[in-house]
């Protein structure tokens, strides 16, 4: 079943938290209606939520969740759970994947809600739940200027029941600022830390994109508009020899031209455009989990597995096989 939103009647008791019932929330504030309300449903209860605090870069709650099963909405935001009391059963699929994740989230493991994808979930148990919510703008901003990666290709691994030591202690920042924040300092301690969490988030726990890939590719000119349809070749022939060589042959320039003029352009060679190229229809394939990691390979370009199982691991950060089981049961 799909869990309804709450209505607005619960947004205005009194004894939800601490915020002020009249002068509302700042302009720029983290909107509720933007995150999943999952503290605030009417069989839940909230202990403590950042709402009227001016944080603009994240949101958090805590709550003492029910038993409960249904659908999350996708949310172009990165959210993370953080069991803080009481242990749960959990079970999620994510819509487009065949598995389902089953975990126990005992106290200090983390979980994660997919960004852009619905998902469905069931929980038994009544742990205190913390949600933060960080906001999309902000991640792709700290991707761009700390990490210098293509923000908007950013996708986190949706681990279920693991532990972080330092997202914890994040989030327990987070929560202790929601608790205790009168609202005065216009959120800035917050989001320093929803940024230093960002941050730790990008480094660890998303898949990698290539710097400045080739989503940032400009139309070429003069003598580079050449080549502009080397892009169209390359997405149709990911599994087939792409040399130079042939690239440069359908470009009409020598191969030495084409190299210059095309990372003139994309800011990456012709090497690491395929090869991003192709690990980007790898991650589509393994999230389908309809054909082995071995068929994956062969379709994607790489001479085997072992060498599509390097590349990925150096451009996402975990094996095919764990991306591939990333949510499902271990």
């Amino acid at each position: 079943m799909i869990v309804a939103t709450a209505s607005n009647e619960v947004f205005q008791k009194t004894d939800f938290g601490h915020q002020k019932a009249a002068t509302g929330p700042p302009r720029d504030e983290f909107p509720r209606a933007q995150t999943h309300g999952i503290a605030l449903w009417p069989k839940h209860h909230l202990l403590a939520d950042s709402r009227g605090l001016g944080w603009n870069d994240s949101y958090t709650s805590l709550a003492t969740e029910s038993s409960w099963n249904g659908t999350l909405n996708a949310l172009p935001h990165l959210c993370i759970a953080h069991c803080v009391h009481r242990s749960a059963s959990v079970s999620r699929t994510i819509d487009g994947e065949s598995a389902q994740a089953k975990t126990v989230l005992r106290p200090r493991l983390l979980g994660v809600v997919p960004e852009n994808r619905s998902s469905q979930w069931e929980l038994r148990g009544t742990p205190d739940i913390q949600l933060v919510y960080l906001r999309r703008r902000m991640v792709e901003q700290v991707a761009g200027e700390m990490l210098d990666v293509d923000a908007e290709r950013i996708e986190m691994v949706p681990r279920l029941g693991f532990a972080d030591p330092l997202i914890e202690q994040l989030m327990l920042a987070l929560l202790d600022a929601a608790r205790t924040d009168d609202g005065s300092g216009d959120g800035l301690y917050a989001d320093h830390v929803a940024r230093l969490m960002a941050l730790h988030v990008l480094r660890h726990h998303t898949t990698r994109p290539l710097r400045r890939t080739p989503a940032s590719c400009r139309p070429l000119v003069a003598v580079d508009a050449r080549i502009n349809h080397v892009y169209d070749l390359i997405e149709s022939a990911l599994d087939e020899n792409l040399s130079l060589e042939r690239l440069a042959r359908a470009a009409g320039i020598s191969a030495h031209a084409f190299s210059a003029a095309f990372a003139r352009t994309c800011g990456v060679s012709p090497h690491r455009y395929v090869v991003g190229r192709r690990i980007e229809r790898a991650k589509q394939l393994l999230r389908g989990e309809q054909i082995s990691v071995a068929e994956i390979a062969l379709l994607t370009g790489f001479a085997s597995q072992s060498h599509l199982a390097t590349a990925f691991k150096r451009a996402v950060g975990v094996t095919p096989g764990q991306y591939q089981r990333a949510g499902a049961p271990r």
